[in-house]
């Protein structure tokens, strides 16, 4: 099959105490060869697990060694290219899809502005440009951002594994990237599947 970028939130919910029984035999069943990492979820997943330290200090030291272990596999790195960087470009400055990269202001019970410490990464953004540079569709299980942007930047493809699904069709001759349903058993193992238990 062809490959197909993993957004963060496949991870995430990988590694959840109890990840769905469905995603984990999708992702088992995929050819490690067509797992494409980008860089931003390198970079959400660290500015998660370090955010996490403030509220629960044990928990992200248990989930900091997961990602180190997690990092050290053969994996597929994307990284931004000079066509993405200018297509991410155009994306910040196309007004309909400011709100990815703004982080809205934050007020109290008296109507008076206080730091926001939750902050946008505009990464849904970034994915999309690097996808759209290299001609990789994605897979999500969070479709609205990206569908949104796909309305003024088209996008090679958008997979939900949830539903099991394209929501935006791959390219001509693309493989197959389905079964995230069905209940089946697999013989080999992913590194992409070792979750803790937290």
């Amino acid at each position: 099959m062809s490959a197909i970028i993993f957004d963060t939130n496949i991870i995430s919910d990988i590694y959840l105490p109890e990840p769905p029984e469905w995603l984990l035999a999708w992702v088992v069943a995929l050819p490690p060869e067509s797992v494409v990492i980008p860089w931003t979820l390198v970079y959400e997943t660290e500015y998660g697990i370090r955010c996490s330290e403030r509220s629960n200090p044990q928990k992200a030291i248990y989930l900091l060694g997961w990602f180190e272990e997690f990092l050290q596999q053969r994996l597929t790195f994307l990284d931004m290219t000079v066509e993405g960087a200018r297509l991410l470009g155009r994306m910040a400055a196309c007004p309909p899809l400011r709100t990815m990269f703004e982080t809205p202001p934050l007020f109290n019970r008296n109507g008076e502005r206080i730091k926001n410490e939750k902050v946008k990464l505009g990464a849904d953004a970034m994915v999309a440009a690097m996808s759209i540079a290299h001609g990789i569709p994605i897979a999500t299980l969070n479709i609205k951002d990206f569908v949104h942007i796909h309305r003024h930047f088209p996008l090679p493809g958008l997979y939900n594994p949830r539903a099991d699904g394209w929501v935006i069709d791959p390219p001509p001759g693309w493989g197959r990237c389905d079964n995230a349903n069905d209940d089946f058993e697999t013989s080999h193992g992913s590194p992409l599947t070792e979750n803790p238990s937290l």
